[in-house]
């Protein structure tokens, strides 16, 4: 099963260097764990309540799934999910498009708002 677009999620610093390098190389989570966590749509709002309730500022990054070719694998995650690990860096030349997005009242973030 491949989503048309994965999503990551960026700190605004993360996002800088990002844009300036071209490619992303993964948050110290990633790092440890070995590969890029990704979400397909259906999973943005709980990665965003689960590890992001603290950040108020974050930036949703869409890409094209089928250009990450055999470096983007579905494993089984939270609660058995299947969700898109990246084995490889994160390239710019494969984003088709961005959302900054602002924690709310509460300190949720809304993804309905910008992905539908």
């Amino acid at each position: 099963m491949m989503d048309k677009f994965v999503y990551k999620i960026l700190i605004p610093e993360d996002w800088e260097s990002f844009r300036v390098r071209g490619e992303y190389l993964g948050s110290a989570h990633d790092k440890r764990d070995g590969f890029i966590h990704l979400s397909n749509r259906a999973q943005m709002q709980g990665t965003l309540d689960k590890h992001y309730k603290d950040t108020r500022e974050v930036i949703i990054i869409e890409f094209e799934a089928a250009k990450m070719s055999e470096a983007l694998k579905y494993e089984a995650s939270r609660d058995g999910a299947l969700f898109p690990h990246l084995y490889g860096p994160l390239d710019l030349a494969h984003m088709t498009q961005f959302w900054p997005l602002s924690a709310g009242l509460q300190g949720r973030y809304a993804v309905a708002d910008i992905l539908g």
